[in-house]
């Protein structure tokens, strides 16, 4: 009996005595749990760096359009003032009443922006239509379009590309053309905030992503603070009537201030920026500017406005 005891005895003390192969590593369990966590930390870290840096290159592209915009905006306010010159026995003075004779400036202004802040190359190339001798700044885009190469050796008129990135092209020709006693923007831009991503010969500024910055230089469907939906809905109210039409003889006519645009962290612009019917009216196409899928499917796609991040001069910067 005392054996047995004694037998029973020493069993159960080697039962619970711990086995030191055991203590020697994980199970397998244990290391899948571990992996896991490992894994999960790092997506957090980095989605987390992902974060950072979009936020950064977020503030640099408000950098790159706020400079942009500050130059733009100087050439923008001077045409309240500016003199026109007319080709012989055109413009106001041919005018028949005061009336007519700011009709017809408005009409003239509104050319000589749009050959001086072109949007699509055809403003570059065509012929004056309203009367006006064509503007110097306009020559100047001519010659350097002329004289610009692409990647292929080829004018950059006769490159495949030529035209897929105009309104980029142009805010960049704009831009960079200096005119009188301008600076040249060239200083206070940076060389990685410049590239072709084309290829065509002609240049694009570039937000913090590598994608051209856009440019709409009439943007009627374009809703932010400097453009309220009321404007739209009344233009005759001074507060909101265009400033370079002082005598409203344009019904239609409310305030519209230039569009300088980025795509953006989802690198997708979605914005109607082709212009069709007659150049020299801001209000043709009521749509310009408006949010818009590319595709022509409209701009939701999964339910979600991709314009909706764009980066643009309209907003605080």
């Amino acid at each position: 009996m005392n054996i047995a005891i004694r037998n029973l005895r020493r069993r159960g003390r080697s039962a619970f005595r711990p086995d030191p192969r055991r203590d020697a590593g994980f199970t397998l369990i244990e290391l899948l749990i571990v992996v896991t966590i490992i894994a999960l930390v790092a997506g957090m870290m980095l989605f987390a760096l992902a974060g950072a840096r979009n936020n950064a290159l977020e503030r640099k592209t408000r950098t790159t359009i706020q400079r942009l915009n500050e130059a733009l905006l100087a050439r923008w306010v001077s045409y309240e003032t500016r003199r026109i010159t007319w080709q012989e026995g055109q413009g106001p003075s041919a005018a028949t009443s005061p009336i007519a004779a700011a009709r017809l400036r408005l009409r003239g202004l509104r050319e000589l922006m749009r050959m001086e802040m072109p949007q699509a190359w055809s403003e570059v190339t065509g012929q004056p239509t309203t009367g006006i001798v064509r503007p110097a700044a306009n020559r100047a885009y001519q010659r350097r379009i002329n004289e610009a190469k692409s990647k292929d050796g080829k004018k950059a008129s006769e490159s495949a590309n030529f035209s897929d990135l105009a309104n980029a092209e142009c805010l960049y020709l704009i831009l960079t053309t200096r005119l009188g006693e301008e600076e040249s923007i060239r200083d206070s831009i940076k060389d990685s905030e410049i590239g072709d991503v084309d290829g065509d010969g002609m240049f694009e500024f570039l937000d913090g992503w590598g994608n051209p910055i856009c440019f709409i230089r009439w943007a009627p469907g374009f809703v932010s603070d400097f453009q309220p939906e009321e404007a739209r809905m009344n233009p005759r109210n001074k507060d909101y009537h265009d400033p370079f039409d002082s005598l409203m003889t344009d019904d239609k006519a409310f305030a519209l201030y230039p569009l300088i645009y980025s795509a953006g962290r989802d690198k997708k612009w979605d914005i109607h920026h082709k212009r069709e019917g007659d150049m020299n009216s801001p209000y043709t196409q009521a749509n310009m500017g408006k949010p818009m899928d590319e595709d022509g499917f409209g701009y939701e796609e999964n339910g979600v406005d991709n314009s909706r991040d764009n980066i643009h001069n309209h907003m605080p910067l």
